[in-house]
């Protein structure tokens, strides 16, 4: 056994113990679910960032980038920064203030129960395609480093995250955030640092187009018809608006200890964000260029492969960490924002007289639930960056203008969300069914803001007025 199998045992097993030591601060639901609403600037940034610097942001994101250039990674990382940005500036504050456990309480609080209930039923669906990609991502590592077949590596995956996260819930996250983020930042600057030798040693003619034929660095479309631009905005507002509701995002910013802190780690997550974020995509764009035989795989396994063929032991030691450090954060946190929000708002409503340590066993029975739900839904559509951009764009389309005007008005009532979401899950199906899901979000997005306003257009004057004072 060489020494990266044993290296990725041993982190398995330090994270573990972290969960354990951190389950002795876990003692309410609250604690379980908000770390107690104490955390640090720097711990609920480091919190943030690493639950959305996954899967997608180390495998998918560089595939992208070499199919389609940077147009192809605007949902990710410039899209989540964009989301950080937003959260800091408009929502931060506001959710803080609010002082409640899920994103769908607020929803109950404003809309009432029966809002709640579909609310929290879509925002569900959102989760399985997140968490099941990290999921396949973590599996990819295992098979590579230890060699388990891809199916039963994939369950081990699952195995590992869900007795992770239910050991110390967001204290256990929070903390092993920590310690992943710093991972994440010396692993990656020392390996985009070996790529730049490297590739300065060969002196190559670095390429300007992606393996179609298109410009690498085109930021934006150029020449397009009113298509191209609707995707390209589509593509900025599927994780920039739909992460903005999500469950996980409210965790984040409640756990804080103060609404300041909260806002400021929000603006220091997006800064961090997009520095690392692109940096898996510059070394995935350098190893292709420097090792002619990386030209045969697969776009998503480069970096992985590449690494393991053409690095030494420390080099791989310290990306599988940055790796593994990335999958787990943002599994369990995917995990907690499920199980959190199927107890309190899909069940505890049907047993008004749960105690809390009774609450606090039925979140963590949902955990382990939404853990094996997530492997099996993953096991049958094993893509990693369109899981995960399927799975905001329906957040962007469904949810997010309930939430966003749910904040912001004092109008609209129980009719006006029903027929947000409904008008905005027709709009994403009908994107879907005639392949047009690249401008889902966008669309989605847009009929969802009318059909909001629907039912008050009589009075739509008075709604006006409102917006104003507010």
């Amino acid at each position: 056994m060489t020494v990266v199998p044993i290296f990725v045992g041993a982190y398995l097993l330090v994270t573990l113990g972290i969960g354990v030591v951190a389950g002795r601060r876990v003692k309410t639901s609250q604690d379980f679910c908000l770390a107690g609403r104490k955390l640090s600037v720097w711990v609920c940034c480091a919190s943030m960032f690493s639950t959305w610097f996954g899967a997608e942001t180390i495998v998918g994101s560089p595939a992208e980038f070499l199919h389609h250039g940077i147009l192809g990674i605007i949902e990710d990382p410039f899209g989540t920064t964009l989301c950080f940005f937003l959260l800091g500036r408009f929502f931060a504050r506001k959710i803080y203030d609010l002082n409640l456990l899920t994103v769908s309480d607020f929803i109950r609080q404003r809309y009432g129960a029966g809002v709640e209930r579909w609310f929290s039923t879509m925002m569900v669906m959102c989760y399985f395609g997140w968490i099941g990609a990290q999921f396949i991502a973590m599996s990819v590592v295992i098979e590579t480093t230890v060699g388990v077949e891809s199916h039963y590596s994939l369950w081990i995956s699952a195995t590992l995250v869900c007795a992770y996260t239910l050991l110390g819930g967001l204290w256990s996250v929070s903390y092993n955030d920590v310690i992943q983020t710093v991972v994440i930042l010396v692993s990656l600057v020392v390996i985009c640092g070996y790529a730049v030798m490297q590739t300065a040693s060969l002196q190559p003619v670095l390429p300007t187009v992606t393996e179609s034929g298109t410009s690498l660095f085109l930021f934006y479309p150029r020449g397009g018809g009113w298509l191209d631009w609707a995707k390209y905005v589509s593509a900025w507002i599927a994780i920039g608006f739909g992460d903005l509701c999500g469950q996980d995002v409210f965790q984040r910013v409640a756990s804080a200890k103060s609404r300041k802190v909260a806002a400021k780690a929000a603006y220091s997550a997006a800064v961090m964000y997009l520095a690392v974020g692109l940096i898996p995509v510059v070394l995935t764009y350098l190893f292709r260029l420097i090792y002619p035989d990386l030209s045969q795989v697969p776009a998503q396994q480069v970096l992985i492969y590449g690494i393991q063929a053409h690095t030494g032991k420390f080099i791989q030691v310290l990306f599988f960490g940055a790796l593994l450090s990335a999958i787990m954060s943002s599994a369990s946190g995917g995990l907690i924002a499920v199980a959190v929000t199927v107890a309190e708002n899909m069940v505890r409503p049907y047993a008004p007289g749960m105690s809390d340590r009774h609450f606090l066993r039925l979140i963590r029975f949902c955990v382990v639930v939404s853990g094996l739900f997530s492997a099996w839904y993953a096991s049958r559509n094993p893509r990693i960056y369109h899981l995960l951009l399927e799975a905001s764009a329906f957040s962007t389309a469904t949810q997010f203008v309930t939430f966003w005007l749910g904040l912001y008005t004092v109008v609209p009532k129980a009719i006006n969300a029903f027929c947000a979401m409904g008008a905005g899950l027709m709009a994403w199906g009908l994107c879907m069914w005639f392949d047009y899901s690249e401008v889902s979000a966008l669309f989605g997005l847009m009929i969802s803001f009318i059909a909001f306003w629907l039912p008050s257009l009589p009075s739509l004057g008075s709604v006006v007025a409102k917006l104003k004072q507010v």
